[in-house]
């Protein structure tokens, strides 16, 4: 009766941690679902110019700085478990760190690019020599 009791009981917290996945899955896109269904944003010539390639810029440069503290925060986490076993340790960092530089080499052209583009100097305020 023990062992059926604990089979039960385990079955059961495995049905409740699932139902309980599943709301808060449900309750997480309900809570940022706008009224309507419909997404209104104002975008103006103007927008595209200096308001929208900042928050760009700003969203890829914090994306990098937290894929960094992640990898570092790996790292620690990885050496303080395997320091025993340090032959592994430096291969698991490598295979970590293939999907990581590809997606680096992929986005860090567009912020750089984005930045001049948007900070760099305008095509209106460059002093250009005079053709005729």
């Amino acid at each position: 009766m023990r062992k059926d009791g604990e089979q039960w009981m385990k079955d059961t917290a495995t049905s409740c941690t699932v139902v309980g996945a599943l709301i808060v899955t449900i309750m997480f896109a309900a809570v940022f679902t706008v009224p309507g269904g419909i997404l209104t944003s104002r975008y103006a010539e103007e927008d595209f110019l200096e308001s929208l390639p900042r928050k760009m810029i700003i969203g890829l440069s914090t994306l990098f700085l937290s894929i960094a503290a992640m990898m570092t925060a790996f790292s620690a986490a990885l050496f303080l478990t395997l320091h025993e076993q340090s032959w592994i340790f430096k291969p698991v960092i490598c295979l970590a760190s293939i999907p990581i530089t590809l997606f680096v080499l992929m986005q860090f052209p567009l912020l750089v690019a984005m930045a001049i583009s948007t900070y760099g100097p305008s095509i209106f305020n460059r002093k250009m020599k005079r053709w005729f």
